[in-house]
């Protein structure tokens, strides 16, 4: 059964969502799981990486775009370019290393080599190929690609709206984020990734809900709050004896 077909059989929503209630198929349906690859994120933008994460020429990482994997990757002029990890002769996965620098990459089937813009190079016995084999015709594929205040995205759709008409008022906590640097740039130092048998719309409704936080994180916010500087007791003397010479003159 095709994708097309299957997308033919999604349940609609006024099936699914009630005021008080939503239906288990809306985390579990494969059908409308399908459906959302499709039509949400092959269609709209999608976050890939933070530009520390490769910083120098050569450098790349491994990444996602809904179920394709792609190469997050600086090429020789600093540009950056999103493509999708699979050879274009026979799929193979040509980068399997998570995160690292690197001259160019190379298919381990048949030996495709490719530029760090994802252009075809060179292959072996290139002759058995025909004549009429282009190579200009069999690079990686790539995906549209943008990048605002260090984080990278990434879309196949080439007719999506700009990544900053699609952030809209995103952009303003973005700022706020990358702001927490203290005058220092914002770098990615490490990861924490964990598996969880889940739908991805369970993790971003969490992520949305404000109600747990204080209950689920009370020890972080606590955490929080006992590092926030205090003012000596001295000072706190001195702000009270002010307040009392104040409230004398006051009167």
């Amino acid at each position: 059964m095709t994708i097309d077909n299957r997308i033919d059989l999604v349940p609609e929503p006024d099936e699914l969502v009630f005021r008080d209630h939503i239906r288990t198929p809306m985390y579990d349906d494969s059908a409308l799981f399908d459906a959302e690859m499709e039509r949400i994120f092959k269609k709209t933008w999608v976050w890939v990486a933070h530009a520390s994460e490769i910083p120098d020429k050569g450098s790349f990482k491994l990444s996602q775009v809904g179920r394709d994997p792609v190469i997050v990757v600086r090429d020789r002029k600093g540009e950056i370019h999103v493509m999708v990890n699979r050879c274009r002769h026979r799929a193979a996965t040509v980068c399997e290393v998570k995160q690292g620098k690197t001259a160019s990459f190379q298919c381990p089937y048949h030996g495709w080599g490719y530029a760090l813009d994802g252009s075809l190079r060179a292959l072996p016995y290139p002759e058995q190929y025909g004549d009429d084999f282009d190579k200009a015709q069999h690079g990686l594929l790539k995906l549209r690609t943008d990048a605002y205040a260090g984080m990278i995205f990434a879309t196949f759709d080439e007719q999506a709206e700009p990544l900053l008409d699609f952030l809209g008022p995103v952009t303003h906590w973005i700022d706020l984020f990358m702001k927490q640097g203290a005058g220092y740039p914002v770098k990615v130092l490490g990861e924490h990734q964990f598996s969880v048998p889940m739908n991805w719309k369970i993790q971003l409704e969490n992520t949305t809900d404000a109600y747990h936080f204080p209950v689920v994180h009370k020890s972080f916010l606590r955490s929080r709050w006992t590092m926030r500087p205090r003012r000596s007791s001295r000072s706190s003397t001195r702000a009270r004896a002010t307040s009392r010479i104040s409230a004398t003159a006051t009167r």
